[in-house]
């Protein structure tokens, strides 16, 4: 079994910027949620996608996976 994990709460630079935390919560239950029904199924693999967001403003492109949080957002 597998799961692709592309759920999110998405609101924009300024939303985010606004409600930090309440992004910040509702994104780690669903992906806590979902990674531990995915456990308690025994499912063996689990993709995660993640936002380009989570990128520095300023990162090189194309992006490294190394560049992840690693300067302004």
């Amino acid at each position: 079994d597998q799961v692709y994990l592309a759920a999110a709460k998405v609101g924009g630079i300024v939303a985010n910027n606004t409600y930090p935390a309440d992004f910040i919560y509702e994104n780690m239950m669903i992906e806590s949620n979902i990674i531990h029904a995915a456990h308690l199924h025994n499912v063996n693999k689990l993709l995660f996608l993640g936002s380009s967001c989570i990128y520095p403003k300023l990162a090189r492109q194309p992006m490294a996976e190394s560049e992840l949080l690693q300067g302004t957002l």
